[in-house]
């Protein structure tokens, strides 16, 4: 039989066809017969109908590709300001030495990384905690010995995940110079923000971020809003909203998979996310731009040919983390699983078998859209790196199915937007 999926909102009823990325409007019985029917050739009847009305256009095939895009996160502070309530890195330190990486190491460090990608690659150096900006000098120092040697030579962007309360004009005059990508790391609100992201030092984290947020967002072309939603009690909608009236051009606010309560609490993940989308399609009725980033990659993805790749991130393959010490990691939250180290910038790298797809990934009717998560997530879920923790999934499948539904929504300039395309 076809593969396919079935999903209905308040008043439409769809049938996805995921081996053909092509989504249908059914009508009421289609869906029922779909949805409940032990009638296998009645079911049979109704698929190879839709399958029939697709074209040899409209088929995609598998496609294999080589990621020629690397990452580098240059953890070059193990030391945080903040004190987030959900922090995966032992508030900024990993559970390791805490302190800022010597300018030499960072140099050794850039070195490594430009010797393990190819010529055509382009790299994207991103400059990662604790809070990076509390290694200011040595974060100047590395930009000025990566352009000194590699200008010219490689392709690569520098990048800054910031909690933004240490942002000075000097500051972002710097990221504009060197073309720097900033994400800020803000999870709405005042309320929300000073509750879920307090300062060590008892100060209102919101109160700083702002302060010098207008000129960053004015001077910086490519900044975003990273949140994480924590609470699943609050509005996402609002959260969403706050953001955007700050002036973010993108928003993006995942939610915490490693929440200790996301068991009893999911389902209320769903509803929210059902809200944002409600919000989304009232939202581009009168509204030109589109930026609602996590929306932008799924959707990107399910117009993608069908990619098999076995993860998205380049966990180990084309990300790489390098600590204070110069060890290396296959990401920035493996850096506090010693036994997942690679190496250090002054020996060798081993490579280290982690999974991102598995057997019941390749039943999965959205095995073609899903990013496949967070294999940090899976090992804290799971016990094991090679087991897939069941929330990312559902999320997964719930964000594929909103996008489908809100593309037919989309205004031609909102998807050419998202694809690219100009």
């Amino acid at each position: 039989m076809i593969q396919y999926h079935v999903f209905r909102d308040k008043f439409d009823f769809f049938l996805y066809l995921p081996n053909y990325k092509q989504l249908f409007y059914l009508d009421r019985n289609e869906y029922e017969t779909l949805k409940s029917s032990v009638d296998e050739k009645i079911k049979n009847n109704i698929l190879n109908f839709y399958k029939n009305r697709i074209t040899k256009i409209d088929e995609y095939q598998n496609l294999n590709t080589r990621n020629k895009r690397y990452g580098l996160f240059l953890c070059i502070a193990n030391i945080c300001n903040a004190k987030c309530i959900y922090c995966f890195a032992n508030h900024g330190d990993y559970g390791k030495e805490k302190g800022i990486m010597p300018s030499e190491i960072a140099y050794k460090a850039i070195d490594k990384f430009m010797e393990m990608i190819p010529k055509d690659a382009e790299a994207y150096i991103i400059f990662f905690g604790g809070e990076p900006l509390l290694a200011f000098k040595e974060i100047i120092n590395t930009v000025e010995y990566t352009n000194k040697k590699y200008l010219g030579e490689k392709s690569y962007q520098f990048h800054i995940v910031t909690n933004g309360t240490l942002l000075s004009r000097e500051k972002i005059d710097f990221f504009y110079e060197h073309n720097f990508g900033v994400a800020v790391s803000i999870d709405g609100g005042r309320n929300i923000q000073n509750f879920q992201r307090p300062l060590i030092n008892q100060k209102n984290s919101y109160d700083l971020i702002v302060k010098n947020l207008d000129y960053l967002l004015r001077k910086v072309k490519k900044v975003h809003a990273r949140g994480t939603y924590f609470d699943f009690d609050i509005s996402l909608v609002k959260i969403y909203d706050d953001l955007l009236k700050l002036g973010f051009r993108e928003v993006n606010v995942p939610p915490d998979i490693l929440n200790p309560n996301i068991k009893n609490t999911y389902p209320k993940l769903l509803s929210q996310l059902e809200n944002l989308y409600e919000y989304i399609v009232e939202y581009i009725k009168v509204h030109d731009d589109f930026p609602f980033g996590l929306f932008t990659d799924h959707i990107r993805r399910i117009f993608m040919p069908k990619i098999r790749n076995a993860f998205s991130c380049g966990l180990g393959e084309t990300t790489y983390s390098i600590d204070i010490k110069g060890d290396i990691y296959p990401c920035h939250r493996y850096s506090s699983e010693i036994e997942y180290k690679m190496g250090n910038i002054n020996s060798g790298i081993k490579k280290i078998n982690l999974n991102f797809s598995f057997k019941k990934c390749e039943k999965c009717w959205n095995r073609y859209t899903c990013s496949h998560g967070c294999s940090y997530n899976d090992l804290k879920l799971t016990g094991s790196s090679d087991d897939k923790n069941i929330y990312w999934c559902i999320y997964s499948q719930k964000m594929t199915e909103l996008s489908l539904r809100l593309i037919p929504k989309l205004k031609e300039k909102h998807l050419k937007k998202i694809l690219g395309i100009s």
